[in-house]
């Protein structure tokens, strides 16, 4: 027995420490409505995106300090990628949502964000391109119901494809989700 215990706790340490499963999948219920969630890749970020800033906020949050940065000093592009497997049993509406804060956008529509979805390499759609032709965004929510059934039981990839104009230009992202609707 002596010599069988160290063997039983390292297995039972290396089952502990190895994931039960390889993706992070959520099928929750609210009132009438079934949502399932299964992210099973990312966050992937380029080009100088950051996330956790003690100790910088993005405006109008309370104490947001966990977001993706990315601004034009650094690169005039960045990318933000997010990997999902939608189920086979979804009602064909699909919800994407982000929170976005651009700062010294100068007026500028070079200066922007643009919302992708792709299965796999190929382009689905570019759902909004958000730009700071209006003016500095200050942590608006933005959020897309969409009834596309094709987009069921794929390996849908969310991109959020960033473009600077000016080196002062700082993009912040947050709250970033794709949900398929199952009813």
């Amino acid at each position: 027995m002596r010599k069988l215990f160290p063997l039983l706790v390292m297995t039972i340490a290396l089952c502990v420490a190895a994931p039960a499963f390889a993706h992070d999948c959520i099928e929750q219920v609210i009132g009438p409505t079934v949502w399932y969630q299964c992210v099973t890749g990312g966050p992937t970020v380029s080009d100088y995106n950051t996330t956790y800033h003690p100790g910088e906020l993005m405006c109008n949050t309370w104490n947001w300090t966990d977001f993706y940065k990315a601004s034009g000093s650094n690169s005039a592009h960045a990318v933000l990628e997010w990997w999902y497997l939608t189920p086979s049993n979804g009602n064909g509406y699909v919800d994407i949502s982000l929170t976005v804060e651009l700062t010294n956008g100068h007026s500028s529509s070079g200066n922007n964000l643009s919302v992708l979805v792709y299965s796999g390499r190929t382009l689905l759609e570019t759902v909004d391109t958000i730009s700071g032709a209006a003016g500095d965004i200050c942590t608006n929510t933005y959020t897309y119901t969409l009834y596309r059934p094709s987009w069921a039981n794929q390996n849908i990839r969310l991109v959020i494809d960033e473009n600077f104009a000016n080196t002062d230009t700082v993009l912040k992202v947050a709250a970033v989700s794709y949900i398929q609707r199952v009813n």
